[in-house]
């Protein structure tokens, strides 16, 4: 009866209300899909899924799973990292990327990314076994500008699967940072992004195992610092799950 109704659905959205693909321009068939279609959705996961995945911090490798023979990968560009792990649901492209740019305006996420998600979760080490899930606050200012936080949004999502807590009070943003520009050296991230969170209830993540959410993760700048601050304020673990990652070339 649902799967009825769905197609129903589907058939209004494609000749009512029909919506482009935000990538191929080719028209958006299902609900499902989001802001992309079905092949562009198909292809990014022939070309993401087989890639091996830094253990630590999910950045995609140029070596195929099948090449490894079992063994680990580890970047080592992320050895510095207070996070335990990162994951996240694809790469930062295609209907990845724009998923993300469409979020950043409308607080809704399609029920294929939703299920992406749910995937990547599955792969952190022990998903079933966090505390809570904290979504990475906005400065106050920057969200009243936007009207919602978009981390949040994702960690209402994955409160659902993940089966813990959304704690939305732990830890704060007390100090506004420039947004961080395309080419911007790690150093002067980190540097741009020190003593910006806060942890206010220290007895709400004591000894816990936390999983942050946000939407990117580019060099780890921002989630590091919020890490740190979690560790530093009695966290046992701090992980990662964002909607995308960006590739970050070896020089």
């Amino acid at each position: 009866m649902f799967n009825l109704i769905d197609r129903l659905c589907d058939i209004t959205l494609a000749t009512v209300y029909p919506f482009a693909c935000r990538v191929c321009d080719q028209p958006v068939t299902s609900r499902f899909d989001g802001v992309g279609c079905d092949r562009c959705w198909r292809e990014l996961t022939e070309r993401w899924a087989p890639l091996a995945l830094c253990e630590k911090c999910g950045m995609q490798s140029d070596r195929r799973v099948e090449e490894m023979s079992g063994e680990q990968w580890f970047c080592r560009r992320c050895e510095h990292l207070h996070l335990s792990t990162a994951r996240a649901a694809g790469p930062h492209e295609g209907v990845i990327r724009e998923s993300v740019l469409w979020l950043k305006r409308h607080p809704r996420i399609g029920r294929r990314l939703q299920a992406r998600l749910e995937e990547a979760w599955r792969t952190l080490p022990d998903p079933a076994g966090f505390d809570a899930v904290i979504p990475i606050p906005l400065h106050p200012l920057r969200e009243a500008a936007r009207t919602f936080n978009q981390a949040e949004v994702i960690g209402r999502i994955v409160t659902d699967f993940a089966d813990c807590r959304l704690d939305l009070t732990s830890l704060i943003r007390v100090r506004a940072t420039a947004r961080h520009r395309l080419g911007m050296g790690y150093a002067e991230r980190v540097r741009s992004l020190k003593g910006a969170f806060r942890v206010v209830a220290p007895r709400l993540i004591e000894n816990r195992r936390l999983l942050m959410i946000d939407d990117v993760l580019t060099t780890g700048s921002t989630a590091d610092e919020a890490a740190r601050t979690l560790l530093e304020g009695g966290a046992r673990e701090v992980a990662l799950l964002t909607i995308s990652r960006v590739r970050m070339v070896r020089p």
